[in-house]
């Protein structure tokens, strides 16, 4: 290897990226990541009738998407109204739209997601439940190997929420919904969209698979939507104008546990995704 990767955006987190690390450093880092990642996959493999499912946990949504479709459905209906009586009634059916909108907008975000019975459906049900703050959820769709003690730092990305700057160990439902909200929904009252493309998927062996894809993350405060309320254009243009965009070209190992498919490494990204050979069954070349 020629020196060291080049990325501004710090993906890795950690003291080794938080400095320009020495390409000695950077050898040391990957090669101990990938004997994690090694007995993360063996461990995995070996329990994988103990490993938690998420399955029907994805459908805990339906009451919250009815109840907003029926929320829609009357304030669509009163909008119409307000604005079928002109002047008299614009502010009405102005507000009564926006909540409409806010509504839809709500059911978009509620739908229940499909199970992760394939890598890039995995892979999408992840960063979703991350985005909605559902972290217990998306840690049962880490092997339940790397739900360990190991300290992990978050990376360090523009726009990308406030890292605490402290190793945030996954063994605890705290410290790994800790380590995802600080970076998805720092925000007061937060909202987070994801948007997942180009994914693009490489199976390594028939349980294990590495799926590269474009992630988009768009973050804010629901304070801003509440303001539809009293003027809901308004609202639309402070949301534009003060929300925080991430896009990164993305990396993940995943392995079959049954039915469904769970991340080897449930970070941002672990040093032993950059260039995951050592999971062929062969193993790493000499």
């Amino acid at each position: 290897m020629a020196g060291y990767p080049q990325n501004p955006m710090q993906p890795y987190g950690g003291p080794v990226m938080h400095q320009q690390p020495s390409p000695d450093a950077w050898v040391q880092a990957v090669a101990a990541a990938e004997a994690r990642g090694r007995h993360v996959l063996e461990s995995t493999r070996a329990n994988a009738a103990n490993e938690p499912k998420l399955g029907v946990a994805l459908g805990n949504y339906t009451s919250g998407v009815v109840g907003l479709v029926l929320l829609a459905l009357l304030c669509g209906l009163l909008a119409a109204v307000g604005f079928s009586n002109g002047a008299k009634g614009m502010t009405a059916g102005l507000i009564s739209a926006g909540i409409a909108a806010a509504s839809l907008g709500g059911i978009f975000a509620l739908v229940p997601l499909a199970r992760a019975t394939t890598p890039k459906r995995a892979i999408i049900n992840y960063f979703k439940l991350l985005g909605r703050g559902k972290t217990n959820e998306a840690r049962k769709l880490v092997a339940l190997a790397d739900l360990d003690d190991m300290p992990r730092f978050q990376p360090r990305i523009a726009n990308l929420g406030q890292p605490c700057g402290h190793p945030l160990p996954f063994g605890y439902a705290s410290g790994y919904g800790r380590y995802w909200n600080e970076l998805l929904r720092s925000h007061s009252m937060p909202y987070c969209l994801v948007g997942v493309s180009k994914v693009r998927v490489t199976p390594l062996a028939p349980d294990v698979a590495v799926v590269d894809f474009h992630l988009a993350l768009a973050m804010n405060t629901q304070l801003w939507i509440f303001l539809i309320l009293v003027a809901w254009l308004v609202a639309i243009i402070v949301d534009s104008a003060t929300r925080k965009n991430v896009k990164a070209p993305m990396r993940k190992v995943l392995v079959r546990v049954g039915e469904e498919w769970h991340l080897l490494n449930g970070e941002w990204q672990g040093f032993e995704e950059s260039n995951p050979v050592w999971a062929l069954p062969q193993g790493r070349p000499a």
